[in-house]
């Protein structure tokens, strides 16, 4: 995205409101990936984040929304299924401790009972 911007920018003179909208989300590298992320987790809305991209070129609103795709659908849906596959473990080993305890009192209420 970066590289497209400095090209347009370099080919000629662009409108103040046009330019500031561009700069405050795609400013340098570290802004555009703010951009970017806060695109995927909620912190800027997507037509916000794709409007200046249009201006530059068409084939960046296609381009932004595949990666909105890929990066929502894709990267963020394994991260979520490492977090359930951690949580499920988890929840094995809880239950084992649950069964190994009862086992005990079960034990512990026979050797009572044969007293």
């Amino acid at each position: 995205f970066l590289n497209g911007i400095t090209e347009y920018f370099r080919e000629g003179e662009h409108n103040g409101g046009e330019v500031a909208m561009i700069v405050r989300l795609y400013g340098n590298v570290w802004i555009a990936m703010v951009t970017l992320f806060m695109s995927i987790s909620g912190g800027v809305d997507w037509q916000e984040a794709m409007e200046p991209l249009v201006r530059v070129h068409w084939v960046y609103e296609p381009i932004f929304v595949y990666f909105i795709f890929f990066m929502f659908f894709g990267v963020l849906n394994i991260v979520v299924g490492a977090f359930v596959t951690a949580t499920n473990e988890i929840s094995k080993k809880d239950r084992e401790l649950l069964v190994n305890a009862e086992l005990g009192a079960v034990d512990a209420y026979t050797k009572r009972i044969k007293e």
